[in-house]
């Protein structure tokens, strides 16, 4: 079983970490506050699920694996496009203006692919921590019972309307 704590904030927020067997489940005091015992039980399964699923070391596995692939991809494409521009620079034998705007473009070049990269692949990493949200609310559902898990979301809808 995970530990429980409450900690003060006015945020309505909950939150389960730790490793396996040293596990913590915390809420706002904003949650306990304006959520009555059905929807809190919908939080803690939602948590539960979390924790059953090990989704933070998932999470940060997928983020980790796309920082590496994006730090390769962007040595390898530095590497090809800047030795390609240095070879063209010394079959050319040229130098002065013409080196440094054609560097400035080829940089230009590069920050624009390597940013498009990077999107990409954050929006891979946000898709991914909504797919496991929503694998912990039908798993939360399934712990604690559709109904709880329903008031949670209910509850959830209704003081993100009111903001």
């Amino acid at each position: 079983m995970p530990e429980v704590g409450v900690y003060v904030s006015s945020e309505v927020n909950a939150f389960a970490t730790g490793p396996a067997g040293n596990t913590l489940i915390a809420f706002s005091t904003n949650l306990v506050n304006q959520m009555s015992i059905e929807e809190i039980r919908g939080v803690v399964g939602h948590e539960l699920s979390h924790l059953i699923h090990y989704d933070l070391r998932r999470i940060l596995l997928v983020q980790g694996i796309f920082d590496v692939l994006y730090w390769v991809f962007s040595i390898l494409l530095g590497w090809l496009i800047f030795s390609s521009l240095a070879r063209r620079r010394n079959e050319e034998e040229s130098s002065g203006a013409g080196d440094f705007v054609r560097f400035i473009f080829v940089w230009i070049l590069f920050r624009i692919i390597t940013g498009i990269f990077r999107l990409v692949g954050i929006l891979f990493v946000l898709w991914y921590n909504r797919k496991r949200e929503l694998a912990a609310d039908l798993r939360g559902a399934k712990i604690v019972g559709v109904d709880s898990m329903l008031a949670t979301l209910q509850k959830l809808l209704a003081l993100e309307n009111k903001n």
